[in-house]
């Protein structure tokens, strides 16, 4: 878990929505993931404990701990060394009528982002893992169609490798089976001083269409279950899953 800012970054930003705005929340995101009807909610996974932490005793889910199911768990062949992938927000759509988390094939994973930075990440990994991470990556590539992913390669591995390794993760559980729904949360206004903090929907997308295209992950957005979702730090009228595309929340 990252250090936890005192009213400004994206953990913080969750927090504050995910506790005391949790209806216009879960629109949010339910619009952007085109979730429709009333017999559908979405339940969030808790977070566990974790008493080594000097601040927070919280730790969010890791890798895929949060399934049920063993063998897709087990069969993940993402490096247990290193640091795995922490993920901000994990969900599962359930029916009202029959909520059965431990069964939903209906997967919500989401990473929120408030200032422009968290936006570039690289690999770490040792050499070992490297080459296996750099093999999923590729079967990755193939599965999301991904045209001449040898010339865009080296921007998933040392420019934007956290978004990499979320549609990795996406891609490993729909080939398993499952539904995934992957959700990339920006919000503008947060106030860290000293970051760069869009103000505007507009101004993240400049910064996603330059990273999108690196990637070679335009279509990614259009033929798969990934959704970009932008919501307003300071308040909850509306979000928006684009510039040109908004709604009311209240």
């Amino acid at each position: 878990m990252s250090k936890i800012g005192y009213g400004y970054g994206s953990e913080c930003h969750l927090l504050r929505w995910m506790g005391r705005h949790r209806n216009s929340f879960d629109k949010a995101v339910s619009l952007a993931i085109h979730l429709d009807g009333n017999d559908k909610i979405i339940k969030w996974v808790d977070f566990g404990f974790n008493d080594k932490k000097s601040n927070w005793f919280d730790s969010e889910p890791t890798r895929l701990d949060f399934l049920k199911d063993e063998k897709t768990r087990t069969e993940w062949k993402w490096p247990k060394s290193g640091n795995q992938q922490n993920w901000d927000v994990v969900g599962y759509i359930e029916s009202v009528k029959n909520p059965t988390q431990e069964l939903s094939k209906d997967i919500i994973l989401l990473e929120a982002k408030a200032h422009v930075d968290e936006a570039n990440t690289s690999c770490q990994a040792g050499i070992a893992s490297f080459i296996k991470i750099k093999e999923i990556f590729q079967k990755t590539a193939i599965d999301l169609n991904i045209r001449n992913f040898d010339k865009v390669e080296d921007s998933w591995l040392h420019k934007y490798y956290q978004t990499a390794n979320r549609l990795a993760t996406y891609n490993y559980l729909k080939v398993s089976g499952y539904n995934p729904h992957l959700v990339f949360l920006y919000f503008i206004n947060d106030q860290h001083k000293g970051k760069t903090c869009p103000s505007q929907v507009s101004e993240w997308e400049n910064v996603l269409s330059i990273q999108n295209k690196d990637m070679g992950i335009d279509e990614v957005f259009i033929n798969e279950r990934v959704y970009n979702l932008f919501i307003d730090a300071r308040s909850d009228i509306k979000c928006w899953t684009s510039s040109s595309v908004e709604f009311f929340l209240l």
